[in-house]
């Protein structure tokens, strides 16, 4: 009986442990996104066809990442900011 005993509480413990390391990898997967095979893991979003990952989000097939944002067609990358056509990339990345 003793034999029993000990053999039902290491299934029972074998269960709780596995119990808990399911709701970890769970919890994990509930916070980064899964992608299928047409999409690209950007972090916690997914990109599709065409984008492309720009830090956490996604920039369009005609866009620039630039940092951590996308820059247009008619934008150019100054550091970490998009300038306009209409301006140029300044000393310490200001657009003028």
């Amino acid at each position: 009986m003793k034999n029993s005993n000990s053999i039902l509480i290491l299934v029972l413990g074998v269960l709780i442990i596995g119990n808990f390391s399911s709701a970890a990898n769970n919890r994990l997967k509930w916070r980064r996104a899964v992608c299928d095979g047409f999409t690209q893991n950007c972090g916690t979003i997914c990109c599709g066809m065409g984008q492309t990952c720009c830090d956490t989000t996604c920039c369009g097939p005609t866009e620039e990442c630039c940092g951590s944002v996308c820059c247009g067609s008619t934008e150019t990358c100054c550091g970490g900011i998009c300038c306009s056509m209409f301006q140029e990339c300044g000393p310490k990345f200001i657009c003028q």
